[in-house]
């Protein structure tokens, strides 16, 4: 049976960003880690988390990979940008280590935005029913905002409008907005 089971180690996304900034210091490479608070940080990064932080990004930090040896360090050309949803409750449980070396930023919604209506009207939605989208959620996060319960966090963005399909007959769009609207922002709230 040999061969069966072929589990050869490869490198990971991560070590190849590092290796790619690496051999070209002349160049910003960049790491997006998505839902970073849903990982566990410490199995993630293990003891390289401290080679994340701005004052250890040299070859002068670098440290020796468990699995073959090699030297590795993280330069300071390649940025990490982790993400959240500030909405979700397992941000309450990122790790101290993971927010001293990582800076937020809050994204609020893009609901208002003039590009998002654009962006409605070319998914083929009326004038009238972009304007009424963007009318009614700004009315609908203002409401969630000012509860005490809710708050900013829980506001509806643009995202929950990115996969809406072309469609020509208005009631046909009506009803697909209220069908996204139920199925996906309603469960949010």
């Amino acid at each position: 049976m040999e061969g069966f089971f072929d589990m050869g180690l490869e490198e990971g996304i991560f070590k190849k960003a590092v290796d790619d900034a690496i051999g070209n210091e002349l160049q910003e490479h960049i790491v997006v880690i998505d839902e970073i608070n849903r990982g566990n940080i410490s199995k993630i990064f293990g003891e390289l988390l401290s080679l994340i932080e701005a004052d250890k990004r040299s070859e002068e930090w670098k440290t020796s990979l468990p699995y073959n040896k090699e030297s590795f360090f993280i330069p300071p050309n390649l940025t990490i940008i982790g993400m959240m949803n500030s909405a979700d409750k397992s941000i309450s449980i990122v790790d101290y280590a993971l927010r001293r070396r990582f800076g937020f930023i809050e994204i609020p919604p893009a609901i208002t935005n003039p590009e998002f209506l654009q962006f409605l009207k070319e998914c083929g939605l009326s004038n009238k029913l972009s304007k009424h989208i963007v009318k009614t959620v700004s009315e609908l996060n203002n409401t969630i905002s000012k509860d005490q319960q809710l708050g900013d966090d829980f506001a509806i963005g643009h995202s929950f409008f990115m996969s809406y399909e072309e469609e020509t007959d208005e009631k046909t769009e009506i009803a697909n907005f209220l069908g996204l609207f139920t199925g996906n922002v309603r469960r949010c709230l």
